[in-house]
């Protein structure tokens, strides 16, 4: 991917002053076409951000092709919204045409923050349930891609740390990422961006163990009748509830644990966890 990146960025400095002028046509072309096709095949106005009557992604299939045309879409506007910008602050000739490829370059780089900001729309229209599961699981795959057990010690040892007898590494990064990518996510201010940011927290917080997992602390509601009535004051879920219930009286229990008793995949404990977090850190 950072070669493809490089690549392109050579061709486009290869001549700025053609580069620029195809881009100024190109663009707004290519928005165009993916305005139709969204409404077409979605019934869903990208440049209003407005559904049309029929909008309707039927499954999982039309939902990527959706996820695709958007985020296509919005990492373009943000190229056209800076050459806005290049404009209007007085620049011309050749630091103009150049400032126009260099725009591109920027949003393009910003694409992962831009995806994130779209997922985090289209779940807000989802049931509780499943909020932030697939935000979680995007930032997964995403982060997954770009950490490297070998080149940060620190966290090659933190994650060694955690392991479980005859798991990898890797395996266990993967078991570990999806609650704290969400929860680093959460902390931080939300913006299009490379999600470097977010890879730099989480790989801070996994480095270390010194101290234990933040629902162990939730052991000290050894009373039922108070647990209950702590769960109904933060206003907890049924089913966070019963990923609560799990975690204060086993607070040694692993995701993968946890989410068998209860038939859910362990991202989506991950998820609940950082909801129930949330709830608490909240005061409700």
């Amino acid at each position: 991917m950072r070669k493809s990146y490089n690549d392109f960025r050579e061709y486009l400095y290869e001549n700025p002053t053609k580069t620029a002028q195809d881009l100024l046509f190109i663009v707004p072309k290519e928005m165009d076409a993916l305005e139709r096709e969204a409404w077409d095949c979605f019934r869903y106005d990208l440049g209003k951000r407005r559904k049309g009557d029929g909008f309707a992604l039927e499954d999982l299939s039309a939902a990527l092709g959706f996820f695709r045309i958007a985020t296509h879409y919005c990492m373009l506007e943000r190229a056209i919204q800076r050459w806005a910008v290049l404009v209007n602050s007085g620049l011309s000739g050749e630091r103009l045409l150049l400032g126009i490829c260099e725009s591109l370059l920027e949003a393009i780089r910003e694409r992962p923050g831009i995806a994130a900001m779209l997922i985090e729309g289209i779940e807000a229209s989802l049931p509780d349930r499943v909020k932030g599961l697939v935000l979680s699981v995007y930032l997964t795959s995403y982060l997954a891609t770009h950490t490297s057990l070998h080149t940060n010690r620190r966290l090659r040892h933190g994650i060694s740390e955690r392991r479980r007898d005859g798991e990898s590494l890797f395996a266990r990064l993967l078991k570990e990422l999806p609650a704290e990518a969400l929860a680093a996510y959460r902390e931080l201010p939300r913006s299009p961006g490379d999600l470097m940011d977010i890879r730099t927290e989480v790989a801070r917080r996994l480095e270390k163990r010194d101290a234990p997992p933040d629902l162990c602390a939730l052991a000290t509601f050894t009373d039922r009748e108070k647990l209950l009535k702590y769960a109904k004051a933060i206003r907890l879920s049924p089913q966070e509830l019963e990923v609560f219930k799990l975690c204060t009286e086993k607070p040694n229990l692993k995701y993968r644990e946890i989410a068998e008793q209860l038939g859910i995949s362990t991202s989506q404990v991950g998820v609940i966890k950082h909801r129930i977090k949330a709830k608490r850190a909240a005061g409700f």
